[in-house]
């Protein structure tokens, strides 16, 4: 289903990647657009959203804003989403294969992976990882069905502690269709990977900890 491209969609985006490539907690929803819209940066989410529009669905937009808020986590401004500087980061990003990206970028997308565990959770009053990782939408695991949407990369699940143990929960058929051969031979390159890197081995050794923390904290700042 495709979605619409608006100038509130493309902030909502920028604002929570920046958020929490900077802080890293996740903004409350928008409730009053006005003040945003009053702002000189506002022209820039028009324009951004008309660009997107524009390219025919070649280009992913939260993928796209994600990656260049994620490209320059602490010098991004809206202005940048635009330039051929923000086109730029984005085209070298994507025409490297996940698993052989930089290393900067695959921490991004993990940030981001989290991001949207945390969301899910907070919006459907998911207390902890534990309940998310056993948690269903219809009859696929919501973990099973975020990671084969693209909402949740690989990365994430292939670090998740005691993976294969954890999933002796989920039923055979699931196993067998998302968790086969090909999937474990990518976890072991990826764990290797993961290892030899001190940010992403420190996401590794805590996710769960990580993620249950940024659900307190957020569910403590929504009180």
């Amino acid at each position: 289903m495709s979605r619409e491209i608006t100038a509130e969609f493309c902030y909502s985006i920028y604002h929570s990647a920046k958020m929490f490539a900077q802080k890293g907690i996740h903004p409350k929803a928008i409730k009053n657009w006005e003040p945003i819209k009053g702002r000189p940066t506002w022209p820039y989410f028009e324009k951004l959203a008309d660009m997107l529009h524009r390219s025919a669905g070649r280009i992913d937009p939260k993928e796209y804003i994600e990656t260049v808020v994620n490209f320059y986590p602490k010098s991004i401004t809206p202005k940048m989403l635009t330039t051929p500087k923000g086109v730029k980061a984005y085209k070298s990003q994507i025409k490297q294969d996940r698993m052989e990206a930089n290393d900067d970028y695959k921490i991004g997308i993990m940030k981001n992976s989290i991001l949207y565990i945390v969301k899910f959770c907070l919006d459907n009053d998911i207390k902890d990882f534990r309940e998310y990782f056993h948690h269903k939408e219809n009859i696929y695991p919501s973990m099973v069905h975020h990671m084969e949407s693209g909402k949740l990369s690989k990365f994430i699940v292939h670090i998740i502690p005691n993976l294969k143990d954890r999933l002796d929960a989920y039923p055979a058929d699931i196993r067998a269709d998302f968790f086969n051969d090909k999937f474990w031979a990518e976890n072991s390159i990826f764990i290797v990977v993961a290892n030899n890197n001190s940010d992403m081995k420190k996401i590794k050794n805590n996710i769960e900890v990580i993620i249950n923390e940024l659900i307190k904290k957020n569910n403590q700042r929504n009180k």
